[in-house]
Parts: structure tokens; C-alpha cells; sequence
């Protein structure tokens, strides 16, 4: 069935997509859930769009493609507007993860008769699957170090933003050399 070099060709532009496909929803359903909470920064930013161009960073794709994890251009956010400014938070960073995980799961069931297709079928449901789990690292700028601080004490927050900022450069570079071979 595979020929080759059209094989590995597949899986690469199969890859490119589904990256690119991962980090537009993820960033766009913070965008809709911010704004259902009444934030109106993601709208004035244009960024309640479902076009890759608003949301893939360069650097961040790039880090994706070679080592399964990475980012997109994230959407500003602002709680003002928020009723409950500590839930909805909460919401608006979970929501996508939520997403990743739920798509993981229903499309890791499903098998089409076309080799292809379920190629494709499941390197989407890998890049949704290795965001989910990236961003629920408790540090700045994964989803959880937004939600994390918003759980804590005022005293325990400001140590716990302290250790994310030190922690941050040093999780990168062990996550990247232990997911090497995505």
C-alpha cells in the first residue's frame, strides 16, 4: 500500500495539518469561551476565527512538528468582564484540554476502510492527545499555569508563580529530550 517516498510524504503532510488543525482549536475555544464569558479582548484582537494564520506561531509548529509538543499564538484573554472571575477562568483554559482529551477519545474508536484516512485519523488524534497532556503542565505558558494560581491561597499563589517562572525553561528542554521520538 505505501510507496515509498508518496508514504512518507503522507505522514508529513498528515502531521502538518493535524498541527496546525490541534493549535487553531485549541487557541479558538479559548477565544469562544472567554467571549461567551463576556470578555471582548479575543473578538477586538481578531481572534475568534478558525484560520490558522491567527494561531500558529512559527517557533511553537515548529517545536510541535520535531518533537510532538509545542504551542500556538495565544489568544489574549481577560477576566474583567468575567461574573466569576476565578471559575471562568478556570473554564476558559480547561475547555480546550477538555476538547483534546474528548476527540482523543472518540476518534482513537474510529476505523475507516481507507489505509489513508486512518492514517490521518490517527496523527490528528496523536496531536490532540500530546497537547492535551503538554498543556497540563502547572507552568506559564500551558493552560494549567493560568488555572493553577487561580486555585491557590494569595500567599501560595505568589510562591507558585515565583517556582513556574524559574521551572519553566528547565521542564521545556526534559520534555523535548524525553519526547524525541514522537
Amino acid at each position: 500500500m505505501w510507496n515509498g517516498l508518496s508514504g512518507t510524504l503522507f505522514i508529513l503532510l498528515s502531521k502538518l495539518i493535524s498541527i496546525m488543525a490541534v493549535i487553531t482549536l485549541h487557541e479558538f475555544i479559548k477565544a469562544v469561551v472567554s467571549t461567551l464569558f463576556g470578555d471582548t479582548t479575543p473578538k477586538k484582537n481578531n481572534r475568534l476565527t478558525l484560520n490558522p494564520r491567527s494561531h500558529v506561531e512559527p517557533f511553537g509548529f515548529l517545536i510541535f512538528f520535531l518533537f510532538g509538543i509545542g504551542w500556538g499564538n495565544p489568544v489574549p484573554v481577560s477576566n474583567r468582564n468575567y461574573s466569576n472571575k476565578k471559575l471562568n477562568t478556570v473554564i476558559v483554559y480547561a475547555m480546550p484540554i477538555v476538547v483534546h482529551f474528548a476527540l482523543t477519545y472518540l476518534l482513537a474508536e474510529i476505523s475507516v476502510n481507507n489505509f489513508y484516512a486512518n492514517i490521518f485519523i490517527e496523527m490528528f488524534v496523536r496531536c490532540n492527545k500530546n497537547m492535551a497532556w503538554f498543556n497540563l503542565i502547572p507552568i506559564v505558558p500551558c493552560a494549567m499555569g493560568y488555572v493553577l494560581p487561580e486555585l491557590l491561597k494569595p500567599k501560595a499563589r505568589m510562591t507558585a508563580l515565583s517556582y513556574m517562572e524559574t521551572l519553566k525553561f528547565l521542564l521545556f528542554f526534559i520534555i523535548i529530550f524525553v519526547n524525541k521520538g514522537w
